[in-house]
């Protein structure tokens, strides 16, 4: 679990509702937002049973950004994997 700010910069051209009618508007506005996140993962260390200095892991995320343009709850979601190689010389200093 965490959280964390974001801040979003709008470049493009952007709409404004008035009264049912919209309205382009050309600014360079941002916003910051907070953002709660969960992540969850899985990962194997392969030094442990092999001489194979890998170390492997996949991890789903989870993310809610509040507060966007429409004062809203933006959410994403991520996969992310790892394959991380550790050199002899730093498993020697760990040991």
């Amino acid at each position: 679990m965490g959280i964390g700010l974001q801040q979003t910069f709008y470049v493009n051209k952007t709409f404004e509702y008035n009264l049912g009618q919209s309205t382009i508007i050309e600014t360079k506005i941002s916003k910051t937002g907070i953002i709660p996140n969960i992540s969850l993962g899985l990962g194997y260390d392969f030094s442990k049973k092999t001489k194979i200095p890998l170390k492997f892991y996949l991890r789903p995320s989870f993310y809610w950004l509040y507060l966007d343009r429409n004062l809203v709850f933006q959410s994403s979601s991520a996969i992310e994997t790892s394959l991380i190689f550790v050199p002899t010389i730093i498993r020697k200093k760990m040991k």
